[in-house]
């Protein structure tokens, strides 16, 4: 198994990996939701497609791709800093771009996640909450006698985040500068 055989153009995945963030950014920015009736089958589809295409090799890597999402983003969730809805969708990109790819689709969906912040922040008029955290935090880290303040959080649809992060990976695939000669 080559990593060029994994990276390589897949339009059938890449295709229903369009379907699924097109749908998962529409719920997320309605309603800051991913429904499981749209993640869990493209697991399953996601898995199909790798074996059918590539049999054993294409489907351990699609699994593996999965797991790491899965993992990776499920830490996350753990800690209290992500929703399950988004451990799903990050699971399903990575059964449908498979191991490597699902690496760059999550720091790509990290970068895409601060830009989607910002103007999340900035659209709903809370900027000078999310400045104030971070005088909070920042306090916090230097000085021991900060009093123990509950910090406002300002939740985002990340969703959108790990969509854009997953399509700049899959692009990759066709047009290599996108990844900015690193595979």
């Amino acid at each position: 198994m080559t990593s060029s055989s994994i990276a390589s153009p897949d339009p059938v995945a890449h295709s229903l990996l369009f379907v699924l963030c097109a749908i998962c950014v529409w719920t997320d920015l309605r309603e800051q939701l991913i429904y499981d009736w749209a993640t869990v089958p493209a697991m399953v589809l996601g898995l199909a497609v790798a074996w059918f295409q590539g049999g054993t090799d294409l489907f351990v890597s699609s699994l593996l791709g999965g797991v790491v999402g899965f993992g990776t983003f499920g830490l996350l969730w753990y800690l209290g800093l992500m929703m399950s809805g988004d451990v799903f969708l990050i699971g399903a990109v990575g059964f449908l771009l498979r191991f490597p790819l699902v690496m760059w689709a999550m720091l790509y969906a990290s970068l895409c996640g601060v830009v989607v912040a910002v103007i999340w922040t900035v659209a709903h008029g809370q900027t000078r909450q999310v400045l104030d955290n971070f005088k909070l935090i920042f306090q916090k880290a230097w000085s021991k006698k900060t009093k123990k303040k509950r910090v406002e959080t300002t939740p985002f649809p990340f969703g959108v985040a790990i969509a854009g992060g997953a399509l700049w990976a899959a692009g990759m695939a066709y047009f290599p500068i996108l990844g900015i000669g690193l595979i």
